[in-house]
């Protein structure tokens, strides 16, 4: 895994497929996801409409993935089942898991899942990023804002450099 510290849809512009972190309710009214709803005409209402159908699931078992033509574009990632509540970790690490098990060879960039509006802690989610994403096609993004604010005295540069998944007892399914 490689690490960047700047505005993830950056990535986008040069070919990167995009991790967005989501709720199973299909709002997406904040942060990435409320960016992503901006930039995507359709996008909202096609997971909304995928958001019904996980409804009936106990737990989290896939990712929305969104096309742009037959380019991936945007895999949208459930961190937690309702807006309202912090992201859970659980489900972080299982959508990093899936993300290391990816049929295509397209780079992944990836922010910390959870770790804006879900609440969760960075050094936590870091940590399992290193552990499921050690191939250099991830780019774990970390926007530059967000450690300034949140850790001001440890700031550096960092290091540069419509389908479903389902995940079963067999591994991955498409």
């Amino acid at each position: 895994m490689r690490e960047w510290q700047g505005d993830i849809w950056e990535c986008l512009d040069v070919g990167y497929v995009v991790v967005v972190p989501v709720n199973l309710q299909g709002y997406m009214g904040r942060g990435l996801a409320l960016q992503a709803s901006q930039r995507f005409e359709g996008l909202q209402a096609q997971f909304r409409a995928w958001c019904q159908k996980q409804s009936t699931k106990p737990d989290v078992d896939e990712v929305f993935v969104w096309y742009d033509g037959d380019d991936e574009r945007i895999i949208l990632a459930p961190t937690k089942k309702r807006y309202s509540q912090k992201a859970n970790l659980g489900y972080v690490e299982f959508c990093f898991w899936l993300l290391s098990q990816w049929p295509s060879e397209n780079n992944i960039a990836v922010p910390p899942l959870g770790c804006g509006f879900g609440g969760l802690e960075f050094s936590e989610v870091r940590a399992l990023a290193e552990k499921w994403l050690t191939s250099d096609r991830f780019l774990f993004v970390t926007p530059a804002s967000y450690v300034r604010s949140r850790y001001p005295d440890s700031f550096q540069p960092a290091r540069t450099g419509t389908d479903v998944w389902q995940w079963d007892n067999q591994g991955v399914q498409h």
